[in-house]
């Protein structure tokens, strides 16, 4: 299946998006290390890349989300003459978790664990299923001036685009 760089992101979206709604593997469903329930009084706030411009130090009162595609290379190669090309595009999501003081480590480390459920060794969902995902990296940057903790997961993608059809 081939992709324009605009499509593949709102498949990227949605795949995540099915994931975050789940009520068992999304939000509502995150737990501790040790597998306990972490409750969640409402749904935490997610901002996607074309909302608002995230501020430097958000002041929160809950959790806050912000989620990211980005296109960084790819590798052309012919398909069928000069006017054909198959091109893989590859990128990476990145999506930030801001979690309050009060239990803040834990929610933000069990809100970037839905990033890897949704993602990590899977091909996209529904009409995106030509998206591969690969390596979850979550990085816990601990708290932060304003008194919130982050994690930022990053995670690569990869998808074959045919150009001059």
């Amino acid at each position: 299946m081939s992709y324009t760089p605009a499509a593949a992101r709102d498949h990227i979206r949605s795949t995540f998006w099915q994931t975050w709604k789940d009520p068992q593997r999304g939000w509502a469903g995150i737990v501790d290390g040790d597998g306990q329930p972490i409750p969640l009084a409402e749904q935490p706030d997610l901002e996607w890349e074309a909302d608002e411009p995230e501020d430097e130090m958000p002041d929160i009162t809950k959790p806050l989300v912000y989620f990211y595609v980005r296109h960084y290379g790819s590798a052309p190669s012919s398909v069928g003459g000069e006017s054909r090309k198959l091109v893989t595009r590859r990128g990476f999501v990145l999506v930030r978790v801001y979690a309050p003081a009060e239990g803040g480590l834990k929610i933000a480390d069990a809100l970037s664990y839905v990033v890897k459920t949704a993602f990590e060794r899977k091909r996209g969902v529904g009409a995106g299923h030509g998206i591969i995902f690969r390596a979850w990296r979550p990085v816990e940057t601990g708290p932060q001036k304003n008194g919130t903790f982050l994690t930022v997961s990053t995670v690569d993608f990869e998808y074959d685009e045919i150009t001059g059809v």
